[in-house]
Parts: structure tokens; sequence; C-alpha cells
């Protein structure tokens, strides 16, 4: 019995998966980010690798899980045997969509991605660590998802390092997070 439940498991993380379910996410709570303008001063590196660090403690302790679909987490070199990968983030929206910084719930490891969802076009996720370092771009079609060059993802990559850093500043201080 055992070994059919592990046949049926295996046979069914080969199915392909819709490219809607590369993040699946309860449906979202109002942001208690602010939303950040667009002519945001460029981001410091030094400045980023701090930002980052209080943007991932904020999300692991003040936010929704969701999941990274296996396919999308096998395209970012992230999967986990075919499934998904458990994540918390945070989310804010944007002018013409949403944004979401989310931290990967995987033991030993420093993942985040940041998924921007704009109106009409195919939602593009970002690979990236604490430190802000662009690792992949994956860009999800409705009817496939594929990895782009982080030349090609370098611009989109660029824009929302600098609105998740302007939304940090709205953050509460470091000593008023839950231990």
């Amino acid at each position: 019995m055992n070994v059919l439940i592990a046949i049926v498991v295996v046979l069914v993380s080969l199915l392909p998966v819709s490219s809607h379910a590369a993040i699946n996410r309860p449906p979202r709570d109002p942001s208690p980010i602010t939303i950040p303008s667009f002519d945001a001063i460029p981001v410091d590196r030094e400045l980023l690798g701090d930002v980052f660090r209080r943007l991932r403690e904020y999300t692991l302790t003040n936010s929704e899980q969701s999941t990274i679909g296996p396919n999308a987490a096998r395209l970012l070199g992230l999967e986990i045997t075919g499934l998904s990968i458990p994540t918390k983030n945070v989310s804010s929206s944007l002018p013409d969509g949403e944004c979401y910084f989310i931290v990967s719930l995987k033991p030993d490891t420093d993942d985040i991605v940041i998924l921007e969802m704009r109106e009409g076009a195919p939602f593009i996720m970002y690979l990236t660590n604490s430190k802000g370092e662009l690792r992949a771009g994956l860009v999800n079609h409705p009817s496939h998802s594929y990895l782009i060059t982080n030349e090609q993802a370098a611009a989109g990559f660029r824009a929302l390092l600098e609105f998740w850093t302007d939304a940090a500043k709205t953050l509460p201080s470091n000593e008023s997070f839950p231990k």
C-alpha cells in the first residue's frame, strides 16, 4: 500500500503545473506597507543588505503563508524533489498590479523571491537573497514558464529593489518584531 502511495505521489509530481500555479497564496489582506513612489533614489548595496534583512525578519514574523509551485521551484533551482516550497510573504500594491516579497521556509536557505504581477503582463519572479543579489529571473506566461537572463531581468529587478527599499521605511523598528 505504501509503495502504491509513493508511486502516485511521484507520478503526480511529474505532471506539468499550470503557469498560474507557480505560487499559491491565500486571498490578500490589505497591505500594512505604504506604497512608495517609483522615482526612488538608487539603492546603496550596503543599505540594501540591511533593508533585506529587516524585510526578511518582518516577513517571517508578520506575514501570510504561501507556496512556490514545483514547476517554478524547479526552474529557479529551488526544487525539493517535485514538491512545493513553503514560504511566507508580504505584499504591496503597484499602480498597475501587485508585488510580493516572498521568503522561503526551506531549512538552511537564504532564498527570497520578489514576484511582480502587472495587469496585462505575465508575472515575473526574481530569485534573490538577503544581499539583494539577482540569482534568476522567471517569466510565467499562461502557456509556459521560462527563465530569462539576468541582463534581461536587471531593469525590472532594480526597480523592485528600489520599491522594497522604500517600502521598508514604513516597517516598525526592529525592537517591535516579535521573537
